[in-house]
C-alpha cells in the first residue's frame, strides 16, 4: 500500500470527523429522547409513590385514631357478637342505672332503622337526682357498646326536689353496616 499524502491524510481526518459528528447527532440525539423518556416514568413511579406513601400515613392515622378511641371508650370490637349486642348493651345500661343511682322504670325495645344502620332503639324511662341522671347519661359514651343517643326528654316527677324524670331513646349501632358502607366508598 502507498503511504498517503498529507492532504489525502487531512481530508480521512475531516471526514472521520464529520461521521463522528454525524453519528454523535444521530444516535445521541435518540440516545436523549431515551433518556427523557425513564426520566419522565421514573417521576411517575416516584409521584405514585408519593401518593402511596401519603395513603399509608393516612391510614396508619385511622388506625391510631380507632385504638385511641376503642380503648377510651372501651369498646372491643372483635369480642362483639351481633347476635348478643342488644341484650348486652341494655344490661350494660342497666348496670349503669343502677350504680348511678338512677331508678330505670318501662323499657321497650323496638326494631332498629335500616336506612341509620341500627340494630334496636331502647326506650328507656327512669328517675333519680339530677347529678346522678347526669353522671348516668355522661356514662353511656362509655359503656363498652356502640350506642348513640337518639332523644332525651326530662322532666319533674313530682314534688321531691332535686329529682328529675327522664325518657330517653338509645340506638344501638350496627358496626357490620358501617364497616361495609366505608369499604365500598374507598
Amino acid at each position: 500500500m502507498r503511504a498517503l499524502s498529507p492532504s489525502e491524510k487531512r481530508t480521512l481526518r475531516v471526514g472521520a470527523a464529520l461521521i463522528a459528528i454525524y453519528l454523535a447527532g444521530f444516535y445521541g440525539l435518540k440516545g436523549f429522547s431515551f433518556l427523557e423518556s425513564k426520566l419522565a416514568e421514573y417521576r411517575d413511579v416516584s409521584l405514585l409513590a408519593g401518593e402511596l406513601n401519603v395513603q399509608v400515613l393516612r391510614e396508619k392515622a385511622k388506625a391510631q385514631r380507632f385504638e385511641k378511641l376503642s380503648s377510651k371508650w372501651r369498646i372491643d370490637l372483635p369480642a362483639i357478637q351481633r347476635k348478643t349486642l342488644v341484650g348486652e348493651a341494655l344490661a350494660s345500661i342497666q348496670n349503669a342505672a343502677q350504680s348511678n343511682g338512677v331508678v330505670l322504670g318501662p323499657l321497650k325495645e323496638l326494631p332498629g332503622r335500616s336506612s341509620a344502620r341500627e340494630l334496636a332503639l331502647l326506650q328507656l324511662e327512669g328517675t333519680g337526682p339530677t347529678l346522678a341522671v347526669a353522671q348516668f347519661l355522661r356514662s353511656l359514651s362509655s359503656q363498652g357498646y356502640p350506642l348513640a343517643a337518639d332523644s332525651l326528654q326530662l322532666k319533674t316527677p313530682g314534688p321531691e326536689p332535686g329529682q328529675v324524670g327522664f325518657s330517653l331513646g338509645v340506638a344501638v349501632l350496627d358496626f357490620g353496616e358501617w364497616k361495609k358502607e366505608e369499604k365500598s366508598g374507598a
